[in-house]
């Protein structure tokens, strides 16, 4: 699937349309375009990419998808950090 040379995202075509971006076929695409490069590199692999992946999505938790694309949130002067 991906060369050495090559950078490990997929393309996402140009959606001119909104419901076009909310599909499917674009988010998921979205979605592994933004995971952490050492998931992706494991692309090829079945077995430790799902495992890789679960672990990384229990890990974080996210609500929702825009707390995943956006993991700051807007005031993030307030934020407590233990």
């Amino acid at each position: 699937m991906f060369t050495q040379d090559s950078k490990p995202n997929l393309h996402t075509p140009i959606a001119n349309s909104t419901k076009f971006q909310k599909g499917v076929y674009y988010s998921e695409l979205k979605f592994f375009n933004t995971l952490p490069h050492n998931i992706k590199d494991l692309a090829n692999e079945i077995i430790p990419f799902q495992n890789a992946l679960k672990r990384f999505l229990l890990i974080n938790s996210f609500y929702n998808s825009e707390e995943y694309f956006n993991p700051y949130p807007a005031n993030v002067e307030n934020m407590v950090i233990s």
